[in-house]
């Protein structure tokens, strides 16, 4: 079996606050391209 490591990126249903849910906008094979993909993407524009 073929085992491998997958990185979820996060964001948040209010951007503003941050009190909405969390959910997953894409999963991504390699760290450096769900970095790239989750920046400025969550709450207030943070990573």
């Amino acid at each position: 079996m073929d085992e491998r490591t997958v990185y979820a990126v996060y964001t948040n249903t209010d951007l503003t606050e941050g009190r909405g849910r969390q959910y997953v906008t894409h999963y991504c094979e390699t760290e450096a391209t769900a970095r790239r993909v989750g920046s400025r993407g969550y709450v207030m524009g943070s990573d």
